[in-house]
């Protein structure tokens, strides 16, 4: 009985220490959940001009939505959440080529002021990457402009609209901050210079042309 024993023990400690040794799987690295750092592709690990199953492989957010329009370009929809809030992120494709990724910032406040510390912040997330941005800021009423606690008010209230621009021989990029019957309008949009100039080219109209009739928003969770 004590050989059995003595046998059983010895038998866990062998298996013990082999899986101890045995090497783990390697796992595929994946893009980035956010913007992405300055040296992984354009826009979270990818570059443009991926095609469209380049992005359903590899996009680690929740799928939401695809829509193909008449013309036959298409656009994905994913959910993830982005700088701490549920976002709606849109990848478009021109001749099944990434040529735009927008994100669509859906994160609640709890006061308006906040909604203008949230976009500085990702500013400066962005320009960690881009480079300073060229900041516009469109006073439709004055009233607020003298006091910056209450900039988030003149955001909620339309008389304020925010505007960064960032310009790179590779990508366009746009960030907004607005507001919509009392609900903040917040976008970051990418775009690729190259391919947005492709699109004026072939006659397309402008990129407007070729945009998803819906953002898809009004169907978000």
């Amino acid at each position: 009985m004590r050989v059995i024993f003595f046998l059983m023990v010895l038998w866990c400690s062998f298996s013990a220490q082999v899986w101890a040794d045995t090497p783990s799987k390697k796992r595929i690295p994946l893009p980035p959940l956010e913007f992405g750092p300055a040296d992984f592709g354009n826009i979270r690990g990818f570059v443009w001009g991926v095609k469209p199953n380049d992005i359903r492989r590899f996009e680690q957010a929740t799928f939401f939505d695809e829509v193909e329009q008449e013309d036959g370009h298409l656009a994905f929809f994913y959910l993830d959440r982005v700088l701490g809030g549920r976002t709606l992120l849109n990848y478009r494709f021109y001749k099944n080529q990434l040529w735009q990724a927008r994100f669509d910032f859906k994160k609640s406040f709890e006061r308006p002021r906040h909604a203008i510390d949230e976009f500085m912040k990702a500013q400066g997330e962005i320009e960690k990457k881009y480079g300073p941005a060229q900041l516009d800021m469109t006073w439709v009423n004055e009233t607020h402009k003298d006091y910056p606690d209450d900039w988030g008010i003149a955001v909620l209230t339309e008389d304020l609209k925010i505007k960064a621009v960032w310009d790179t021989p590779e990508t366009n990029i746009v960030m907004t901050l607005s507001a919509d019957e009392f609900e903040f309008q917040w976008q970051a949009t990418f775009t690729s210079t190259a391919l947005s100039a492709q699109i004026e080219k072939d006659g397309q109209g402008g990129a407007a042309a070729i945009l998803p009739q819906t953002s898809r928003t009004e169907a978000l969770p």
